[in-house]
């Protein structure tokens, strides 16, 4: 195990996750014609498993194709739940929601990725336009962490419509300067 911290910043990985959860919609989550090769026409590898070769499909993505939502050329059906709060709890909260709904038979948890705005009864992601605070992400990597390990899929919103955690009504202040 190495001990080295990470360089990567955390709003460089949730960047580049925003930036492939919403172009996947817009390209018909379609796979790339090497993907496609390399997978083959059933969606698995060569072993006939999933990418990672355990057959779970593990460190793939969900991908909307035809009306349908995908993992590995197969149809992905799923039970999940919503836990908007998990990014703003203690690790043994975060271990009691995700070890619960694993036992459940549960496969996806929905929970929020934002916290933005300064000033509420929440700790900030970002308090202000593009400042991050780094420490505040904790929760939230625990949690993604977590989920990886109990191979829970989870769906990260960036943003809401609503004020809760700052919504959209926080970028329109600060970018439009409109109450």
């Amino acid at each position: 195990m190495n001990d080295q911290p990470r360089t990567t910043r955390r709003r460089t990985l949730l960047g580049a996750a925003a930036l492939g959860l919403a172009a996947a919609p817009l390209l018909g989550g379609t796979a790339s014609a090497a993907d496609q090769d390399r997978k083959g026409q059933d969606g698995q590898g060569a072993n006939g498993q999933g990418q990672d070769g355990t057959g779970k499909g593990r460190g793939s993505f969900v991908t909307a194709r035809g009306g349908e939502l995908r993992l590995d050329g197969r149809a992905f059906r799923f039970g999940g739940t919503n836990c908007y709060y998990l990014h703003q709890q203690s690790h043994y909260m975060i271990d009691a929601v995700l070890n619960d709904a694993a036992a459940m038979g549960l496969t996806v948890i929905r929970a929020w990725a934002f916290a933005d705005g300064d000033g509420h009864s929440y700790r900030a992601l970002q308090p202000e336009p593009f400042s991050y605070d780094e420490a505040a992400f904790d929760s939230l990597d625990y949690a993604v962490q977590k989920a990886g390990q109990l191979g829970l899929r989870l769906v990260l919103p960036l943003v809401n419509n609503w004020p809760d955690y700052g919504g959209m009504q926080q970028y329109v202040s600060w970018f439009l300067g409109l109450p």
